[in-house]
């Protein structure tokens, strides 16, 4: 049986805390979705869709992260950031404020608070594919507007890319 972790206020909202936990999903292919509990990338393993590609099981970052926002419109359109990045000398956006919960079975999930309403994140992936699932569930019964960017990639676990790295990105056939 796996062990299941759950994280509250106590360790999400204080950065030296929750930079050192870590949670990891696998999909029984070699490929995985890892990241801190806040979903602030600190690794060049970590990412959101990591793809082993046969016959090698070279690992490759597909998807990084997720750069989301929530707009709850009763309140002046008042944006709320959710991603968490971590900077040399700070964090931003700190989305990390409003995690209320983080829980890692049966599927690694967030909750969090956005001045009393509440959004449920989960994080699926399905065994022997190569897919990756982000669940959103409001638990409120305001409207939200919920905007994601996913910060798309394409590069090995040992590398990391730079902005000047744009033009060497080139066509590559990963599997037949």
């Amino acid at each position: 049986e796996e062990l299941a972790i759950s994280f509250g206020r106590e360790i999400l909202n204080l950065p030296p805390l929750f930079l050192q936990r870590e949670w990891l999903y696998t999909n029984g292919l070699g490929g995985y979705a890892s990241s801190t509990v806040t979903n602030c990338n600190t690794r060049s393993y970590h990412g959101l869709f990591v793809a082993a590609i046969p016959p090698s099981g070279e690992r490759l970052v597909l998807v990084d992260r997720l750069e989301e926002t929530v707009v709850y419109h009763n309140e002046k359109n008042k944006e709320y950031f959710l991603s968490t990045n971590e900077y040399q000398d700070t964090v931003f956006p700190q989305g990390f404020l409003h995690l209320e919960k983080f829980n890692s079975r049966p599927h690694p999930e967030w909750m969090y608070q956005l001045n009393g309403l509440q959004l449920q994140k989960r994080i699926i992936m399905e065994h022997s594919k190569n897919l990756t699932a982000i669940q959103y569930v409001n638990n409120s019964e305001v409207a939200l507007t919920l905007t994601v960017k996913p910060l798309v990639t394409y590069r090995t676990i040992h590398q990391l890319r730079k902005f000047t790295d744009w033009w060497k990105w080139g066509e590559r056939v990963v599997a037949q």
